[in-house]
């Protein structure tokens, strides 16, 4: 007689889940291999061990399975901001949301260098891709935005802060690292460059000495 298989069978939800995350794994390989242009659905379930028509049949078109990814990246981004900043405020929010971005880098390179990979190439046309960039960078903004208004409310920051100023020159440093991570990473130490990010807002956010 076989042994009797006592493991529980999976659900279709959780086998849809499964095939997913690996179509998904699968099409970061591609991306990351051939560019967004050289890549086809059937590549990305054959890649991921299917069908070659299970990823059309899920995604329907390339563009949607692009959003998919970007989303799960939101996902990875919040969960890992919210597990360096959960319960602060202030300059502390501030810096340790730093500590995140690094925190991603250096724990899901693959996932940040092909969401780079996708909104680089979504600024070349119009395009759902596009507004899915000018979304998150725009939640972004707003969530920097809020810790600072809370600071000048709270007394920590000088209300004469130019608050947009300050957001533009926070993600303008952190997008120009790592695109440079991204053409050039054996020039670029992520840590001492995020290092130095703190050391900009330490600085920027440090209200005057009363005269």
């Amino acid at each position: 007689m076989c042994p009797t298989d006592n493991a529980p069978r999976l659900t279709q939800a959780e086998r849809v889940a499964i095939s997913d995350k690996k179509m998904l794994q699968a099409a970061t390989e591609l991306l990351l291999e051939f560019g967004t242009e050289k890549i086809t659905l059937k590549e990305v379930g054959e890649r991921a061990g299917y069908s070659r028509g299970l990823a059309s049949a899920r995604f329907g078109c390339k563009e949607e399975l692009y959003i998919r990814i970007m989303d799960a990246h939101r996902e990875l981004w919040f969960s890992t901001l919210i597990r360096h900043t959960e319960g602060m405020t202030g300059l502390d929010a501030i810096v340790h949301r730093v500590d995140a971005i690094e925190a991603i880098i250096v724990e899901n390179p693959e996932n940040v260098k092909v969401m780079y990979t996708l909104w680089f190439d979504a600024l070349g046309h119009p395009s759902v891709l596009r507004n899915e960039l000018l979304r998150y960078n725009t939640e972004s903004r707003n969530s920097l935005t809020r810790i600072l208004l809370q600071g000048i409310a709270e007394g920590e920051f000088s209300p004469e802060l130019d608050i947009q100023q300050f957001v533009t020159d926070f993600y303008s440093r952190v997008y120009g690292m790592i695109y440079q991570w991204l053409v050039t990473p054996e020039l670029v130490d992520v840590s001492k460059s995020m290092s130095t990010l703190k050391g900009f807002c330490r600085s920027s956010l440090a209200k005057p000495a009363s005269a």
